[in-house]
């Protein structure tokens, strides 16, 4: 790790069931601190795994990783066994946690489901909403109660919510088509036929004859191969 400096910073499942259980947090004058959460609803595994970094201009490198979705980033263990983040992710390819495969973007880190011309992708949120608004966990189209998060202090992994007094974090994963770099949320059968415009006939009609549970992984990898094949 001495070796890459660049590497520091300051810092199959069924999509609609998670184990994850939301967990109502009372502010402190609007502010959420990152110890007051659990670490389930921080961390993608419990514990970190092995893994693989492949650079774009570096050997890979082998290490013990994880990914924290509520800061959206990839964590690792460094040689004196203190958890750092992965830095400059314009610099990275890809991500393999353990059997699972993370892909760096603009927009963050997201999950490779089904990989192909027209790729299957996750992008895994902690999401903040107020007591009493909170929805189910899972596939989600729209979130018009998730609070915005405003990053006051980084080094001291605190922000301050538009909330009174309680909050509500849950775990949400948003499913997206990714297209060379373009990302495209599924909303329904729309987002498939948005994502290759030239046979929408084609995916209306194997809609039509196949039909997709749009909130269970198994009907939109089968969908999404399809549409890789067009």
């Amino acid at each position: 790790m001495k070796t890459l400096p660049f590497l520091l910073s300051l810092i199959v499942m069924q999509i609609c069931t998670f184990g994850q259980t939301p967990q109502t947090i009372t502010l402190n004058n609007n502010k959420l601190s990152l110890d007051d959460v659990k670490p389930e609803l921080q961390f993608i595994f419990p514990d970190f795994q092995k893994g693989s970094v492949i650079l774009k201009n570096h050997p890979e490198i082998k290490c013990q990783l994880n990914y924290n979705f509520l800061l959206d980033e990839v964590m690792f263990i460094d040689e004196n066994g203190k958890k750092m983040a992965l830095a400059n992710p314009q610099d990275v390819l890809l991500v393999y946690i353990a059997d699972r495969m993370f892909v760096p973007t603009t927009k963050g880190y997201y999950e490779v489901i089904e990989r192909g011309e027209v790729s299957l992708v996750y992008k895994w949120n902690g999401s903040i909403t107020d007591k009493g608004k909170q929805g189910a966990l899972g596939i989600t189209t729209d979130a018009p109660s998730v609070v915005q998060m405003n990053r006051i202090s980084f080094d001291a992994r605190e922000w301050k919510l538009d909330v009174d007094k309680e909050a509500v974090l849950a775990v949400e994963v948003i499913p997206y088509l990714k297209i060379k770099a373009k990302l495209i949320p599924i909303k329904g059968a729309k987002g498939f036929l948005k994502a290759i415009p030239g046979k929408r006939s084609e995916i209306k009609k194997y809609i039509d004859q196949n039909p997709v549970n749009f909130k269970k992984e198994a009907d939109l990898r089968r969908l999404t191969i399809f549409c890789s094949s067009l």
